[in-house]
């Protein structure tokens, strides 16, 4: 039930480095920014006054939430029966299915990313299938359309501001496609550039989770378990990395194995988890745990998070929430002021809706 969660460390102390890295087109970048725990303004959610109300709905492995308009979430919960898609209406508590599982035109098989771009999700299939949901408020009715067709080896893509993609590179960090699937170049650059092992980074040991903001203007890509994330502008040009405060000692490792071989990291860390992009700035979930440390104890490794910081859009950090629960995914309703998060209580999942009444304690205005 829990194996959907991973973990993310972060953020340290607001000072340049000279750090350089080789982007996949060929250029040097040295803007990698470093913050610590003591940048951000601290919130202690249970003790702020916050209305909050919980949505009994029947959730299973909640992959993610997104708010698509002031009355509308959308759950991508993985173990639904027939459908992939749960749509709550948070005005009324109405709850309707969507995206079911098959090979249609408008089914999918699995869906591995799902985003936000306007008031509609855009989830990715395992087949390649890059499909539209939109819905309607009142009746909770999907329209979906298949936009395109991807790489179907792909574990991550994301829109980019001209209608295309970027997804998972096979060579390099992303791909750039047009909004037909075709290969433009290949952008990005990968978080680690030299390790002691030698080893070329692969995406393999760099899952993100990554969104684009709603005025197109930039795309966050938050390493799940390297201290690092990566800021790109809408079409996937490199603009900076930040660095968290965890340690940076892992190596990548190739393991070979009867069928092939595989690429690990050791030490392995859980770092960063589900990312919330708004034009005024950007949420991640932090976990920063070294797995080495709590490898006794798995059940520490599946609670989720208990931390979400927040940023503006050049990345300097703003505040950081800490709350009395782990949280699986969330979003965040800048318009109104409310965090929608997805959390375990008495071994179900539950959306909890926080209403933020303290100007002070807002995360993003």
């Amino acid at each position: 039930m829990k194996y959907n969660v991973i973990y993310r460390s972060l953020f340290l102390c607001m000072l340049y480095t000279m750090c350089f890295f080789t982007s996949c087109r060929g250029e040097e970048v040295e803007k990698v920014i470093k913050f610590s725990f003591e940048d951000f303004d601290t919130i202690r959610i249970s003790s702020v006054q916050v209305y909050n109300e919980t949505y009994n709905v029947p959730l299973f492995t909640p992959l993610s939430i997104k708010v698509v308009s002031d009355s509308l979430i959308v759950i991508l919960d993985s173990k639904l029966e027939e459908h992939f898609l749960t749509i709550v209406n948070t005005k009324n508590a109405n709850v309707s299915y969507a995206l079911g599982k098959g090979n249609g035109s408008e089914e999918a098989l699995y869906i591995r990313n799902m985003y936000k771009k306007n008031d509609y999700v855009i989830c990715y299939d395992k087949s390649g299938k890059v499909l539209s949901v939109k819905i309607d408020p009142k009746t909770l009715k999907s329209n979906i359309q298949r936009l395109t067709k991807l790489r179907t080896e792909a574990m991550f893509v994301c829109p980019t501001s001209d209608n295309g993609y970027l997804e998972e590179s096979e060579t390099c960090r992303y791909s750039r496609t047009d909004s037909q699937g075709n290969k433009l170049d290949e952008v990005g650059v990968f978080p680690v550039q030299k390790t002691p092992s030698g080893v070329a980074p692969v995406n393999a040991v760099f899952p993100v989770s990554m969104g684009l903001s709603p005025n197109l203007n930039y795309i966050v890509s938050a390493n799940q378990f390297w201290n690092k994330i990566e800021l790109y502008d809408g079409i996937g040009s490199y603009k900076k990395i930040l660095s968290g405060p965890m340690e940076d000692d892992s190596d990548i490792q190739k393991r070979e194995l009867p069928f092939g071989h595989i690429f690990v990291t050791n030490p392995s860390y859980l770092v960063f988890q589900d990312v919330c992009v708004q034009n005024e700035g950007f949420m991640v979930g932090y976990i920063g745990l070294d797995r080495r440390k709590v490898s006794k104890d798995k059940g520490a490794l599946l609670k989720g998070f208990n931390r979400i910081m927040t940023f503006d859009v050049s990345g300097k950090p703003l505040k950081m929430a800490e709350f009395d629960h782990y949280i699986q995914c969330f979003d965040y309703n800048t318009k109104t002021k409310e965090l929608f998060c997805v959390v375990e209580i008495d071994s179900e999942y539950k959306i909890i809706k926080y209403v933020i009444n303290q100007a002070k304690d807002v995360f993003l205005e």
